[in-house]
């Protein structure tokens, strides 16, 4: 094999262990399933003299520390990976503003996963099946995990977004769309392409601000021509308990982590707890490993709006 190809195939295990979960777990996003990268990236670390990727599996027990900052942006792909450090127990947060993709793609721009204390908080639904493999109706099992339904994103007069550019033509840019240092993150990301059966202007921006070992800022802009009915999604993992607190939302485990839902401003928000609904459309299901889904409670925030 030539060095160029050797070269290329060693940045594809740095995004594998440079965006790992604390755990050894792959991210959930497009048609992955949560993978142990463990076994994986250890084999690779050896190939490639790799010991900061020992380091990151390991929790640091072995290899070297990693040169770079724990967080890190890949700028082509629009993937930002947040977190305060490599051991176990770390905050680890997967926010996607990145290209549609090429193939297996899922309408999740904007998506925000939260890991910490070693347990998922917010995740992305999964993939669960294929078939009716090209399917977005949430009506249908893969269209339900393929479309907005089933990430942490808004839906727009009750529709996901729909595809978007498959690729970019420019790279994000440091201190510009993102930021990394030593004590927060920030990473800015928006989608212009359109929501399913939506006329006239509907533009999401989405800024994410990590404030290391203590909580994420999300802010939301929402522009649009026209009134608008905006539904807000946050989904749990499927091992939480959770409930409301007027319209601030939060999960009880007893001796475990847990993430409260803080909504602030002056929207007018209503919000449900669904799980394990069917119909009319699918919501509140999660599917860590193909073919195997489970229900875990979801938080819809609905309102109106006249104008952005």
């Amino acid at each position: 094999m030539s060095e160029e190809y050797l070269s290329r195939v060693e940045l594809m295990y740095d995004y594998l262990a440079f965006s790992i979960r604390p755990d050894g777990h792959q991210p959930l996003n497009n048609d992955s399933d949560r993978d142990d990268l463990k076994p994986r990236l250890l084999k690779a670390a050896n190939k490639f003299n790799r010991p900061d990727w020992k380091w990151i599996v390991t929790n640091g027990k072995s290899g070297a520390l990693p040169e770079i900052e724990s967080s890190i942006t890949f700028p082509w792909a629009g993937i930002h990976v947040m977190r305060n450090g490599w051991n176990r127990d770390a905050d680890w947060s997967f926010f996607d503003a990145g290209p549609y993709g090429t193939g297996h793609q899922h309408r999740d721009k904007l998506h925000l996963s939260i890991n910490a204390f070693g347990k998922d908080l917010l995740v992305d639904g999964g993939r669960y099946t294929h078939k009716d493999y090209f399917n977005f109706d949430p009506a249908f099992w893969r269209g339900y995990f393929r479309s907005s339904y089933s990430h942490n994103v808004i839906l727009v007069d009750g529709n996901g977004q729909k595809e978007g550019h498959v690729r970019t033509d420019v790279p994000l840019v440091d201190n510009e769309d993102y930021i990394h240092t030593s004590s927060y993150d920030y990473a800015y990301g928006s989608f212009d392409d359109g929501f399913e059966k939506v006329d006239g202007e509907a533009v999401h921006s989405r800024s994410v601000l990590y404030i290391k070992g203590k909580y994420w800022v999300v802010l939301d802009h929402f522009k649009t021509d026209r009134p608008r009915k905006i539904q807000a999604l946050w989904h749990y993992a499927p091992d939480n308990e959770v409930t409301t607190d007027g319209i601030e939302a939060l999960s009880t485990n007893a001796n475990e982590p847990n993430l409260r839902v803080v909504p602030v401003g002056n929207i007018p928000w209503e919000v449900e707890i669904i799980e394990g609904q069917e119909t009319p459309v699918i919501q509140g299901w999660y599917s860590s490993v193909f073919g195997e889904k489970v229900t875990n409670p979801t938080m819809v925030y609905s309102t109106e709006i006249k104008e952005p």
